[in-house]
């Protein structure tokens, strides 16, 4: 088997960075291979040190015919992982990278055809592995202009390894155990929200507004048009409960120009929703997951604003009924919000 990058790209629209390879091979198998999981490791081979940077995860394939087929991985470099590649590379321009220890697991099938022309697997024969050491793609090479353009689009938020002294990661970890937080992320990103909603408090730029639906007054349906229309690429919005039609244009021309958009909702929908979520699905097929114990109805623009209250985004909560609820642009409520919607994020199914 002989092995070569095709292409190597940036994944769009994700938290974290992450980077996309796509591997092209050939085998000497008559018959097709159907692919059934793959193994391996991504490192740098940067002349002056080697940074292990995760398990690259298989996310496209396909039964492939002789004598040729592609793979496509996914790995998560995260922000330290940037940060670390990004010092490295200062010393030699270019980003050097290699996958190996892979392990290729596949079955081989042969095909027929059918009369409306669908390929369909008469039978699988063999199962077996086999490790690829050495190949064309031990040595991946990223352009300092390409790794520039990623790391100027990931926003340049990697982050710096830091080294506590004793008393003060001593000190960290009882403020984690008092505030239930995971980890020194989520630990900092409370108190950077305090310091910010102090500031902003002292300099009278902390603003709270009640928020309603009644037969006069649709001030929560503008709302939210206010904070669409203010919404810009890099801010992700997320929302909870349902999503009706009323704003759906105006949502999927933000997820059309790589904005990154959220939902969480519940498994049954009426029609309204259901349009509304599916045509989101289809969109964008990750940015939807369902929960049936999502009550919270949360909008939030990016890290900078939010909306919590009783109403959904969709036609009866903005022109019919009886709603209430709170915008506001104070840190540390949109860091709870952020975190609450993250947490029903993780509970939800996909």
């Amino acid at each position: 088997m002989e092995a070569t990058v095709k292409d190597i790209n940036i994944v769009q629209n994700v938290i974290e960075p992450t980077i996309r390879i796509q591997v092209e091979f050939t085998h000497n198998y008559t018959m097709g291979i159907r692919v059934l999981n793959v193994t391996s490791h991504l490192r740098t081979t940067q002349p002056m040190s080697i940074l292990e940077l995760g398990v690259p995860m298989l996310t496209d394939y396909q039964d492939i015919s002789h004598p040729r087929g592609t793979l496509a991985f996914e790995v998560k470099l995260g922000h330290h992982g940037v940060y670390m590649i990004e010092q490295e590379r200062r010393k030699t321009e270019d980003v050097w990278l290699a996958m190996w220890g892979i392990i290729l697991g596949f079955a081989l099938i042969r095909f027929r055809n059918i009369e409306d022309g669908k390929r369909i697997d008469e039978g699988t024969f063999v199962h077996e592995s086999f490790t690829v050491s050495q190949s064309p793609y031990d040595k991946i090479r990223i352009s300092a202009s390409d790794w520039l353009k990623w790391y100027q689009q990931w926003g340049k938020t990697a982050c710096s390894l830091i080294i506590y002294e004793p008393r003060i990661a001593k000190k960290l970890e009882q403020i984690r155990a008092e505030l239930k937080v995971a980890d020194d992320n989520e630990l900092l990103s409370r108190l950077l929200s305090v310091m910010e909603s102090q500031k902003l408090t002292r300099e009278g730029k902390v603003v709270f507004e009640f928020l309603s639906t009644t037969p006069e007054k649709k001030s929560f349906k503008a709302k939210v048009a206010e904070m669409l229309k203010k919404a810009e690429l890099k801010d992700e919005l997320r929302v909870s409960g349902y999503l009706g039609t009323t704003f759906q244009e105006k949502f999927f021309e933000l997820v059309n120009k790589g904005c990154l958009v959220r939902l969480v909702t519940r498994k049954e929908l009426d029609k309204e929703s259901d349009t509304a979520t599916k045509e989101l699905s289809k969109r964008r097929p990750d940015s939807v997951r369902r929960l049936n114990t999502v009550h919270a109805r949360l909008f939030i623009l990016g890290d900078k604003e939010a909306v919590i209250s009783s109403a959904d985004l969709k036609s009866d909560s903005l022109d019919t009924n009886f709603e209430a609820g709170i915008w506001t642009n104070d840190p540390q409520i949109v860091n709870h919000a952020v975190s609450l919607f993250e947490k029903m994020w993780q509970a939800a199914e996909r």
